[in-house]
């Protein structure tokens, strides 16, 4: 079977169709057909050869590719969206609906608009959808998005003065858990790692597994080390990428700081294990 894969969005996610008689290549523009209606999209993957069995659902047909007019209808419907997120922000604020609207996406044919939203709690918009479909003269559905996927959807520049990741190149959203920040030794309250989403920046996850390695064979926060000299030392600070390592001891008032990578630490006891002793 022929299969062809193609994304809605730009980094949007992959789905897979049946390219049929079509010879696809990337960034070729092509027309399928959804639950919603025809959509225009974009060739991630060009057409190649998968076995059916790989799939557990019936791939659903490449339509067209897309034409000259397709095209231009897909622009048109893009400067309508903008009218009626407009549309949509005002009715929200007249029945004072405590929700976010992001954005509306029309079908190809302009009859089905999806719009997308972020709340913070369950929002009762039964008055909104009676006015909506008469507004827009399309068919409606509301869709509730988290705070990652809202970014995601609206795109922003990120600290390093580039665009997000998630609104360049992933995918699929990643999910950077707690333990990100306790490995990496960052502090919650520094707003420098938080997104514009209001989460732990995604990048935290390109550098977790070398921060893993490193605490497997280096101190860490709460571990105690023996130097050349002294006994028992708290690891009260440590920069992997620096290689600074900070010491303190029980009976000395000072801070001691050495290069994480010289030859003055002899041994390393893991703050869980010495706490089981003890």
């Amino acid at each position: 079977m022929k299969v062809v894969g193609i994304t809605f969005k730009q980094a949007g996610r992959i789905f897979w169709f049946n390219s049929g008689p079509f010879e696809l290549k990337v960034l070729d523009k092509v027309v399928v057909e959804t639950e919603k209606g025809y959509e225009l999209a974009n060739v991630i993957s060009p057409t190649s050869e998968m076995n059916e069995s790989e799939f557990s659902y019936k791939l659903p047909n490449v339509v067209k590719k897309a034409t000259t007019k397709d095209i231009e209808e897909y622009k048109r419907n893009k400067l309508r969206e903008k009218d009626a997120i407009k549309i949509c922000k005002g009715e929200v604020a007249k029945y004072k609906l405590d929700m976010k609207i992001l954005g509306v996406d029309f079908t190809l044919d302009g009859m089905y608009a999806t719009i997308s939203y972020v709340a913070t709690s369950r929002v009762d918009f039964r008055d909104l959808i009676k006015v909506l479909p008469n507004l827009l003269k399309a068919k409606i559905e509301m869709r509730q998005i988290g705070e990652r996927e809202g970014a995601k959807y609206i795109g922003a520049l990120g600290i390093c003065g580039r665009e997000t990741c998630c609104t360049t190149h992933l995918r699929e959203m990643l999910s950077v858990g707690m333990v990100y920040a306790k490995t990496q030794n960052i502090s919650l309250g520094d707003s420098k790692f938080t997104g514009h989403c209001g989460k732990l920046i995604c990048c935290l996850t390109y550098e977790q597994e070398l921060y893993e390695q490193l605490r497997q064979i280096h101190p860490s926060i709460g571990d105690f080390v023996d130097t050349r000299e002294i006994r028992n030392c708290r690891v009260i600070d440590v920069n992997y990428l620096s290689g600074m390592l900070k010491l303190e001891h029980k009976d000395q008032n000072n801070v001691i700081v050495f290069n994480i990578h010289s030859n003055e630490i002899k041994s390393i006891r893991r703050k869980q294990k010495y706490e089981e002793k003890s």
